[in-house]
């Protein structure tokens, strides 16, 4: 996977996040979940723009898929969040493996 590529799909995860914070109805704790991960989405892109080291990469991975099987919302946004996390992680995988 090419890191334009990989840029361009972090972006649309990252607004599917955004989108899932937007309005009055979104919990407090639930808004805490989103904010971390786009607070990942932040840490990953900056370690892909400035290709530092890949092992990085494999960390925040680690953590995402740990933060979707135990904090995940049971609510629409959280089952829309957690289905864009499955597209993006495979992509961003790969990535890894490729480096």
């Amino acid at each position: 996977m090419k890191k334009h590529d990989l840029l361009l799909n972090l972006a649309d995860y990252t607004n599917l996040l955004h989108l899932a914070l937007e309005g009055d109805d979104v919990p407090t704790n639930d808004r805490m979940i989103y904010l971390g991960h786009l607070a990942m989405c932040a840490r990953i892109f900056k370690t892909i723009y400035l290709e530092e080291a890949v092992n990085e990469l494999d960390i925040y991975l680690s953590i995402e898929n740990g933060a979707y099987l135990i904090g995940t919302p049971n609510n629409e946004r959280g089952v829309l969040t957690k289905e864009a996390w499955n597209t993006f992680s495979p992509m961003l995988k790969k990535y890894i493996e490729t480096k």
